[in-house]
């Protein structure tokens, strides 16, 4: 399932202007919020493989980051 922020990941993007300043600050807190206790952020679709996991869990975590540090909240 897709998020406001996988549409919206950096203020340049062309979803950004269809979200509030009000829902993109909800979002970005949720997003904060979701950070697990080893750093990372979860996948949102069943797990595969733990391999898998891994790998995905990676990707998310630095696509999470990038987005987090494209609004200024890192």
């Amino acid at each position: 399932m897709h998020k406001v922020l996988d549409w919206a990941p950096h203020p340049g993007s062309y979803a950004r202007k269809f979200i509030t300043d009000s829902d993109l600050q909800n979002h970005l807190t949720a997003l904060v919020g979701q950070q697990q206790e080893d750093g990372g952020w979860p996948i949102s679709w069943p797990l595969v493989s733990p391999g898998a996991e891994a790998e995905w869990r990676g990707y998310m975590t630095v696509e999470r980051l990038k987005t987090l540090r494209a609004y200024g909240v890192i």
